[in-house]
């Protein structure tokens, strides 16, 4: 059985930290960054 290795905490923070969050585009792409993780949800 493979398994998938999820982000490290650290990785995360380094996702949010060059999304842009002024723009609409920017905010939406932290708030499904932020929000995968929590919920354990898994994009295929």
């Amino acid at each position: 059985m493979d398994i998938i290795e999820s982000f490290t905490a650290e990785e995360i923070r380094t996702l949010l930290a060059v999304i842009n969050t002024d723009t609409y585009t920017g905010f939406g792409e932290a708030l499904i960054v932020q929000f995968l993780p929590d919920t354990m949800v898994r994009i295929s």
